[in-house]
């Protein structure tokens, strides 16, 4: 059987939205991050500003949480899950799962995850761990 994937790929799969509020309506966050995304498309705080109030928001252990839920969801437990990642906000998630690919990332990232992509074909970074158990 195939692993479920928990892809968290920061708005690369994403179009009309952001990765912040779509975490945060997992975690009944919405109105603040949308709040959020309009303080910055216009102009009134900076990117500095922004980050700041969404980390003190979403914090990485808010993936774990909603790939818990997901997981409660559909049934199946962590174990049997696989990973993908591409930034350093991913670690704890990599973490949560025996398999893990990190995308696209610097080698410090890179190393944290059980496997390492490099590209542009989600079907290629998932073939590296179709074996794996």
């Amino acid at each position: 059987m195939a692993r479920p994937h928990l892809f968290d790929l920061d708005g690369m799969l994403l179009h009309g939205t952001s990765v912040p509020v779509e975490i945060s309506r997992q975690l009944g966050l919405e109105a603040e991050t949308v709040a959020l995304d309009g303080e910055i498309g216009t102009q009134c705080i900076r990117s500095p500003e922004y980050a700041r109030r969404v980390n003190a928001l979403l914090s990485a252990a808010a993936k774990v949480k909603i790939a818990d839920r997901l997981c409660e969801k559909f049934g199946v437990s962590r174990a049997a899950c696989m990973v993908c990642g591409d930034s350093f906000s991913d670690v704890e998630l990599f973490g949560a799962a025996p398999v893990s690919v990190a995308i696209n990332v610097d080698q410090h990232v890179a190393g944290l995850a059980t496997h390492w992509y490099a590209g542009r074909y989600l079907r290629e970074a998932c073939e590296l761990v179709r074996h794996a158990r």
